[in-house]
């Protein structure tokens, strides 16, 4: 698999030009320290209507972050691709975070943005959500940081969390509205 991750780096590396690398290079850092993805969360937190999507987003991201950074990256210590495929350059320094496997932007996007999706009934908003999602996945590839296996652990690793969140959500409700049934019974009495 190794192998093919370098030719699919070494691929989307041909098609750079000097527009599409400062674009990528930009939307590539909105996911730094997930800044995208905390402002998306807490916006939707601040809006009634959104307030439950937000709450799954930020427990999507905020359980995606623990398994990725604290259990995962430091246990597989993969290194960049840029590192150890020849000809491969990296558009940004990474030399703060010298782990690959897996991709917290991804995780980050796809915790955010698969609980927008799993979440909202509008069409346009799901496909926005998912439209965040890969094209920070991509471009992650695109600026040579990943290898595409790190972007799809990434992704599915936002994803499940993305879940958990949702259920956590609705078991903070469910508990919440218990406790308002039974305060009111008493205050009945």
């Amino acid at each position: 698999m190794g192998a093919l991750d370098g030719q699919i780096l070494l691929w989307i590396q041909s098609l750079r030009t000097p527009l599409l690398n400062k674009f990528m290079v930009f939307y590539t850092q909105l996911g730094d320290h997930g800044l995208l993805f905390i402002t998306m969360a807490l916006l939707l937190i601040a809006i009634p209507a959104t307030r439950r999507t937000g709450c799954a987003s930020a427990f999507g991201l905020a359980i995606g972050a623990l398994v990725t950074n604290l259990l995962l990256k430091p246990f597989f210590m993969r290194p960049r691709p840029y590192v150890t495929v020849p000809g491969l350059t990296n558009l940004i320094d990474m030399s703060r975070d010298p782990n690959s496997f897996p991709s917290g932007h991804a995780t980050a996007a796809f915790g955010v943005c698969m609980a927008i999706f799993l979440t909202v009934e509008d069409k346009r908003a799901k496909a926005a959500s998912l439209f965040v999602a890969v094209l920070m996945g991509f471009s992650r590839l695109y600026v040579a940081v990943h290898y595409p296996t790190d972007v799809i652990a990434g992704a599915l690793i936002g994803t499940m969390a993305a879940c958990l969140g949702i259920k956590l959500v609705r078991f903070l409700e469910r508990k919440i509205s218990e406790r308002k049934m039974k305060q009111s019974g008493k205050e009945k009495k």
